[in-house]
C-alpha cells in the first residue's frame, strides 16, 4: 500500500522511518480486516464524531 501521508507523520514525530509509519498502518488495516472477517468487528461499526 502506498500511504502519502506517511511521510509527514514520521515527520511529526521525529526521527520515525517514513517505512515504519508506513509498516504500522498496514497492520493496522489488516488487523482490522481480519477482525470484520472474523465477525469480531462489526463492518459498519464507526465511531461517533463529536
Amino acid at each position: 500500500m502506498n500511504f502519502p501521508l506517511a511521510n509527514s507523520v514520521a515527520a511529526a514525530f521525529g526521527g520515525v522511518r517514513e517505512s515504519d509509519v508506513a509498516a504500522y498502518i498496514e497492520e493496522a488495516f489488516a488487523k482490522t480486516a481480519e477482525r470484520i472477517a472474523t465477525g469480531q468487528l462489526p463492518e459498519n461499526n464507526v465511531a461517533d464524531e463529536a
